[in-house]
């Protein structure tokens, strides 16, 4: 049962993760890369860090550092009590926690803590100071996404341990709603609520088709 439920539920992220990225594609709204527009630094911090990351050997005690930490942080937002956190450059590192799930052991790989951070900051600073972390929002994510492909090309345990078709479904499906919903709601917050609608309303129509079909497949053997 076990097994069902885990592969129904990889389809069904694998397509809605299919639909969305899709859906992403489809909005259209004017945008302006001129270097006075928030696109613009954000999608140059996310360039920029592309040499970065292979100058500094792909920044990895800072990614271990997120990593960890973005562990204890969802443990204990499920109510658990961290007891131990190990950083190392040369080691890698590991949390030791009371309480955890899927969603506990997968966390790194879609929840980009330095974003949300230089987010939270954009979204509170002053003018003269927004730029910047727009521009660090890009980097970052930038950063999560590369070392995110790092994780899993290393065959990180926390991978196997859900099942490797599970997390990855699960991890591209949150990385394309969570990524996406930080640069619109930096460009043009009006267009979160359509990228969510559109993808909601393809999946509808796909799951009413499919009904269908399967529906009048079942009745013809009758």
């Amino acid at each position: 049962m076990k097994f069902l439920v885990r592969f129904l539920s990889t389809l069904l992220f694998f397509t809605l993760a299919a639909i969305y990225l899709y859906s992403f594609t489809r909005i259209r709204y004017p945008v302006s890369l001129s270097p006075s527009t928030t696109p613009f630094w954000f999608l140059a911090g996310l360039l920029i860090y592309l040499p970065i990351h292979y100058a500094f050997k792909k920044a990895i005690i800072l990614h271990i550092f997120s990593h960890e930490i973005t562990h204890a942080l969802w443990s204990i937002i499920f109510g658990g009590k961290i007891d131990e956190i190990y950083i190392s450059r040369n080691r890698g590192g590991f949390t030791r926690y009371t309480r955890g799930n899927f969603l506990v052991t997968l966390a790194p790989y879609f929840f980009p803590l330095y974003t949300l951070i230089f987010l939270a900051l954009a979204l509170i600073a002053r003018e003269n100071f927004r730029t910047a972390f727009v521009f660090l929002c890009g980097m970052s994510t930038s950063f999560h996404i590369l070392l995110t492909i790092y994780s899993i090309k290393i065959g990180q345990p926390d991978l196997k341990k859900e099942g490797l078709a599970f997390s990855l479904s699960f991890i591209a499906l949150m990385n394309i709603l969570i990524l996406v919903t930080i640069f619109l709601g930096l460009s043009n917050p009006v267009e979160i609520k359509n990228f969510l609608y559109s993808g909601f309303i393809i999946f509808k129509n796909m799951s009413i088709k499919l009904f269908i079909y399967i529906s009048n497949t079942y009745l013809n053997h009758f």
